[in-house]
């Protein structure tokens, strides 16, 4: 059985209600501890009892409160999804002049509705079998608590290099200044510079695109957490480097548009989606139950907007598409059973007192 799934790892309590985050006890009474349940989510710190367990779990696993995190979560997609296509519908009608290409209408929609498909199939998966509920909940449960050292320092590195790069901007009398001497300029590496691919990835063409990659990496990162700290830390920098690489040689050939250069690691981020697309449709028994059917629409979604979506912006389609071709060959050859194998098994429908 993989970790994640193993209720072993739980703390085992002599409280008959109660919730505790770390090791601080936050309640000990029904009523409180069911209005706490109230706010859970996914990734919520505390862990609760009810008289059913012996044990400290997610309030999604707690008999007594499982019905009600569940709807919770359910609602929650729900109104989500309302939200999503009142304001899709809303800002077609009032920015109505900015849709005037066919290939922008068509890209706006497309990316519209595989938001729409990717809540609305996580909500029919929820609503429909207790067990997917419970199998999400402890596996976001297992991610935040293994975050592991390189997500953190990927997290310090792009922090990092976005305050060296305002840094050096207010010295600097021209914009992206640190770009034009650092980055991946084209016709400096045409001249030998080629240095320039080792860093140059990790610098920002301004603040909306530090914010956006940052997110990403901040957000998608944690669920390649399981692979060796080395291992992780060294496929992610390569797809960084070999993204631009790859735009680099097409705008060189003719294959892509003319430009002066590329920014970020947007190649690094679809390498992260790419891995965990092709991973999860292979060992489908590491993760939740249909977790594929969500992240495969969200990374289409994700090139969606920022290559179809954003025309005459300087995204690389070529990065991109590099990076996520990239993640889903290594993804598919890397077995996360393998190195998630554990001894203690408990079953989580039989664990009660």
């Amino acid at each position: 059985m993989v970790e994640w799934k193993n209720l072993g790892r739980f703390p085992v309590t002599d409280l008959n209600w109660g919730v505790v985050k770390g090791k601080k006890v936050l309640t000990a009474e029904e009523v409180q501890t069911k209005e706490l349940a109230k706010k859970w989510t996914y990734f919520s710190s505390q862990l609760f009892t009810s008289p059913s367990t012996n044990q400290l779990l997610p309030a999604g696993l707690v008999p007594e409160l499982e019905y009600g995190c569940r709807k919770k979560v359910v609602m929650g997609h729900i109104a989500v999804l309302f939200v999503g296509i009142y304001a899709v519908v809303l800002s077609f009608f009032l920015f109505s002049g900015l849709f005037l290409s066919v290939p922008f209408q068509f890209s706006f929609i497309a990316g519209s509705l595989l938001i729409f498909t990717c809540f609305f199939i996580e909500v029919w998966l929820v609503k429909k079998d207790k067990k997917i509920f419970r199998e999400r909940a402890l596996y976001f449960n297992w991610i935040k608590e293994n975050l592991g050292v390189a997500w953190k320092v990927w997290i310090i590195i792009i922090v990092s290099f976005g305050i060296i790069q305002f840094t050096y901007q207010k010295f600097s009398a021209l914009d992206n200044q640190i770009v034009r001497d650092y980055g991946v300029m084209f016709d400096q590496i045409g001249h030998g510079e080629y240095w320039r691919f080792l860093i140059g990835p990790f610098f920002l063409s301004n603040f909306i695109h530090w914010v956006s990659n940052f997110l990403w990496v901040f957000l998608f990162f944690p669920l390649l957490g399981w692979i060796d700290f080395r291992f992780n830390l060294l496929l992610l920098y390569l797809s960084a480097v070999l993204s631009h690489v790859a735009t680099y040689v097409a705008v060189r050939y003719g294959v892509s548009a003319p430009a002066d250069g590329i920014t970020g690691v947007s190649g690094m981020i679809f390498f992260a989606m790419g891995f965990v697309c092709s991973n999860s449709l292979r060992y489908k028994d590491f993760y939740p139950v249909g977790f594929y059917l969500s992240i495969c629409p969200l990374t289409l979604l994700n090139l969606f907007l920022s290559d179809f979506f954003s025309p005459g912006s300087n995204v690389s389609f070529e990065a991109h598409l590099s990076g996520l071709c990239f993640g889903l060959m290594i993804g598919f050859l890397l077995n996360p059973l393998k190195r998630q194998e554990v001894g203690v098994s408990v079953d989580a429908e039989n664990n009660s007192t």
